[in-house]
């Protein structure tokens, strides 16, 4: 069976609020590599909400072990046919057809000839193309600057002795770490910056989470952050989610982190 924490993933879909709550079990135990028990949470979200084209998009990614093996033919044509169910569905967000349409660049790659089919470095390096794309398109978007990063990982050369596409997932992966367990907690955070006078490039109340953003002294970006309690996410009447960039209260913010 699945390990029994595996921690919690937010990750907002247009898919309903049962749908939702598994799909986001499925994530977690993706990115604690238990790619069946994963494939289980996304089937249940595609049973608990049809039109959840992203569950059909995590089945294709409990499929994608970049990180320990190339997927075979067989395995290829099971993951085409998911994500062509997910095209299919059909996605009410540009985000979600952009997760959809990266992933699918690995597996629709074509081979350069004289060549039968593509390898998996140069399905890899294409799949790296459209995540980077996905981060610039979604800069606040987590999930995506973990897969990028993985990405990286992926296409690192055996042999490469200055480890640069390593240190490039470094550069993603690292920054992506720092959030705090409360409101409290980042207004604290809030507060330590204020008083060291350090710089502060934008701000948000994205519904889900409220975020800070800034850059290291090595120019790196930042995004400090707390995730709102689940209950507290807005919905509408059919119990999708309502996202949005909304100014985030700053001074509330500084206050409560006194």
């Amino acid at each position: 069976g699945a390990p029994g924490d595996i921690g919690r993933v937010a990750f907002a879909t247009s898919c309903n609020a049962k749908a939702q709550v598994e799909f986001e079990k499925g994530m977690a135990l993706l990115h604690s590599f238990w790619y069946e028990e994963a494939a289980k949470e996304f089937d249940a979200a595609s049973t608990a909400d049809p039109a959840c084209a992203m569950a059909h998009w995590g089945r294709a990614m409990s499929r994608f072990h970049q990180l320990w093996e190339s997927p075979d033919t067989g395995v290829r044509r099971q993951a085409l046919a998911d994500l062509q169910a997910a095209r299919k569905t059909g996605s009410p967000t540009a985000r979600e057809r952009a997760y959809i349409d990266a992933l699918a660049t690995y597996f629709e790659a074509k081979a350069k000839s004289p060549a039968d089919t593509a390898t998996p470095y140069e399905r890899g390096q294409r799949y790296l193309a459209a995540m980077h794309e996905l981060t610039r398109a979604f800069p606040t978007d987590d999930e995506a600057g973990i897969f990028y990063g993985l990405a990286l990982i992926s296409v690192a050369r055996n042999g490469d002795t200055t480890f640069r596409r390593e240190r490039q997932a470094d550069s993603v992966l690292i920054p992506l770490a720092i959030k705090y367990p409360t409101r409290a907690d980042l207004g604290d955070a809030l507060r330590r910056l204020a008083e060291a006078r350090w710089p502060i490039d934008g701000y948000n109340d994205h519904g889900t989470h409220e975020a800070i953003y800034l850059r290291d002294p090595e120019e790196n970006g930042l995004e400090l952050a707390w995730d709102r309690p689940r209950e507290e996410w807005d919905r509408d009447a059919d119990g999708h989610l309502s996202l949005g960039n909304r100014r985030l209260d700053l001074s509330g913010l500084l206050r409560e982190g006194l």
